[in-house]
């Protein structure tokens, strides 16, 4: 999974962290689900992007169910930052393994990407 972070303000991000969880999907959440935090404390300018891959292995039946839509695959990731205010925000988007386009929309904001 290819994931990326834009500043899309005027004004730096601070004390950036970004944490992903994969998981199965099942009503009403999720289950067997491993995370990690992928970026730690740093800060983002405005404009400029942070890109990570992560990886995560799935046993080949999973795969297989996957790829007949049996069953959903979903990312869940959580951004935090201090603006250049002092103010703390978090956003979190979550996509399911079923979506027919990337994902990106960030609620709040004018953009998607």
């Amino acid at each position: 999974m290819r994931v990326k972070l834009k500043n899309f303000g005027k004004t730096p991000a601070g004390n950036v962290r970004a944490h992903i969880q994969h998981g199965i999907w099942r009503p009403p959440g999720l289950v067997n689900h491993p995370s990690e935090t992928v970026k730690d404390g740093s800060s983002i300018a405005p404009g400029d992007r942070f890109c990570w891959t992560d990886f995560f292995i799935m046993d080949r039946n999973i795969v297989s169910k996957l790829i007949l839509d049996n069953m959903r695959l979903q990312s869940e990731i959580t951004v935090s930052y201090v603006d250049c205010f002092g103010v703390g925000h978090v956003l979190t988007s979550v996509y399911q393994s079923n979506a027919t386009d990337d994902f990106g929309f960030v609620p709040g904001t004018r953009e998607v990407t």
